[in-house]
């Protein structure tokens, strides 16, 4: 996980895939720390980052 961190403060900004949203949340056995150090490096300023969602669709 510290290698992965580290690797992150070498870029301004990251963009955010649904699945890291997804392992926060659900707190995921596996990935849950990871999400969270990396939510925790934008909380602080350390890191920026930005996602896109596509709005939802009307039910026909």
């Amino acid at each position: 996980m510290g290698q992965i961190t580290e690797e992150l403060k070498k870029y301004k900004r990251i963009a955010f895939d649904t699945n890291l949203f997804i392992y926060l949340m659900e707190k995921h056995q596996k990935y849950f720390d990871l999400a969270k150090s990396i939510f925790d490096m934008v909380e602080k300023g350390q890191l920026y980052a930005t996602t896109s969602i596509e709005p939802e669709r009307p039910q026909s």
